[in-house]
């Protein structure tokens, strides 16, 4: 019996190896023909792409030997020897599979980019010479010799790779500009002043870093993480003048007076941290992105003339007075969950916010469970803001009237019955989703769902 074999393109190839044929099947149930013909155009492919699907054998990859970027991430691959045969290979990703031994990549000599992210490696010992971006994280590395053999290196992720000391680093390595080193146990960080054209360095829950001194010799960094360290001085980052992210969640600091002098600023994280003075915020003109949930963050005034805001979240804080926001016009995100905020008005003049804003209170938290005998009615009627309402109650009986056209998006996780004015709601912003709901399905209601399915709605 033989079976004739339509190849023409790479999705039938892609089929043709989700099969995982064997190479013993070619001499028994194929004429070798047909196969050589049918492969021409398959043979002529530079890149392939193979996302999770859960293969185990790779053996067919060796006759794509003009392959310039293999993609196999999220399969199960324990064997990667065929890929050897593949010289003229830039890029390959081989992240989340089961492999112990990349031995095989050593002929891969025009290897520019390679990702073997969360396998099963302890030893990086291979020579490439051309690699420029090496990303081995989440391996439990014992030998990392083989970092030496890639001169040309410029982005190195070593997250999560048990390593202890930077020195595993080799200082020859000059061309290095993004080093992370998240999820490590590194206890002293002097070693990275031989990476002085650093532009970013994550080292994210390396919780025995105590000083950050040497940071201060590194000023062509642009981002930067020290989140979840054990640093409580962070005078040393006033010298880092060209930083544009900062994160310092989850840290012990309660003085940020030198972030004053970071004027380049764009994204600054400090959740999870027991400030409650921000006044040297108030320097950074250039500031887009802030976070400061978990604070003891009380006055909003050193924000108000920070017109480049875009995202706010301010949640689980002490904030009382939001009026010094009114004056940030590019607002397009605002969170203040839980503060102790007595009066949104002075927000009710922008009715032009793209994205929803969450303004709940701590004392008027919607999530919290109510009365399952006693109806609960709600009115977001003639409401001036958007607004995203988290309702999470358990009772089965809710009613919502919300007939003003600016509420762009209305959340119902609940066993909700019954709706009223929705129609009034102008579908070109009403974004209505549904989870788990037990709603009757009346006239009105199925006007409602028409209504939305046929503008750019969704549900979930």
């Amino acid at each position: 019996m033989h079976y004739k074999l339509e190849i023409v393109d790479t999705q039938q190839m892609r089929t043709l190896l989700e099969m995982n044929i064997q190479p013993d099947v070619f001499t028994q149930t194929l004429q070798h023909k047909q196969l050589i013909f049918n492969y021409e155009l398959i043979l002529k492919t530079r890149e392939f792409v193979f996302q999770n699907r859960k293969i185990t054998y790779i053996y067919l990859i060796s006759f794509l030997s003009k392959l310039t970027k293999l993609d196999l991430q999220f399969n199960t691959i324990t064997d990667i020897s065929t890929i050897s045969y593949l010289k003229n290979l830039k890029s390959l990703n081989l992240s989340r599979n089961r492999i112990v031994d990349i031995s095989a990549l050593q002929s891969l000599s025009f290897l520019t980019k390679l990702n073997v992210a969360c396998n099963l490696i302890t030893s990086y010992k291979i020579e490439l010479p051309n690699l420029v971006d090496l990303n081995i994280s989440f391996n439990i590395l014992k030998d990392k010799s083989g970092l030496l053999q890639s001169p040309k290196l410029r982005f190195l992720n070593i997250v999560g790779t048990n390593t202890t000391n930077l020195k595993d680093i080799p200082k020859e390595l000059k061309n290095l500009n993004i080093i992370s080193v998240d999820f490590n146990q590194i206890q002293e960080i002097s070693y990275i002043i031989n990476f002085l054209d650093l532009q970013l360095l994550e080292l994210r829950k390396n919780d025995m870093i105590k000083d950050i001194e040497p940071l201060k010799e590194c000023v062509k960094l642009k981002v930067l993480d020290l989140s979840q360290t054990s640093i409580v001085d962070i005078q040393p980052l006033q010298f880092l003048k060209q930083l544009c992210v900062l994160r310092l969640n989850k840290i012990s600091i309660t003085n940020i007076q030198p972030l004053k002098f970071l004027k380049q600023l764009k994204s600054l994280y400090l959740d999870d941290t027991p400030i409650s003075d921000i006044w040297p915020l108030q320097f950074m003109k250039n500031l887009q992105r802030l976070e400061l949930q978990n604070t003891n963050v009380i006055d909003l005034h050193p924000l108000q003339y920070l017109y480049q805001l875009e995202h706010v979240l301010i949640t689980n804080s002490f904030v009382v007075d939001v009026a010094p926001l009114s004056s940030l016009t590019q607002l397009d995100t605002l969170i203040l969950n839980n503060n102790k905020i007595l009066n949104f008005d002075s927000l009710r003049h922008h009715d032009n916010y793209p994205q929803p804003i969450n303004i709940q209170n701590e004392e008027d938290d919607l999530n919290e469970p109510i009365n399952e005998d006693e109806e609960q009615k709600y009115f977001f009627d003639n409401q001036i803001i958007p607004t995203t309402k988290e309702l999470k109650f358990y009772n089965n009986v809710l009613q919502i009237h919300c007939s003003h056209k600016q509420i762009r998006k209305i959340r119902i996780a609940n066993k909700c019955q019954k709706f009223r004015d929705l129609l009034t709601l102008n579908q070109d912003f009403i974004l209505l989703m549904f989870n788990n709901q037990i709603i009757q399905m009346n006239k009105e209601i199925n006007l409602l769902l028409e209504l939305i399915r046929n503008s750019y709605s969704y549900f979930d």
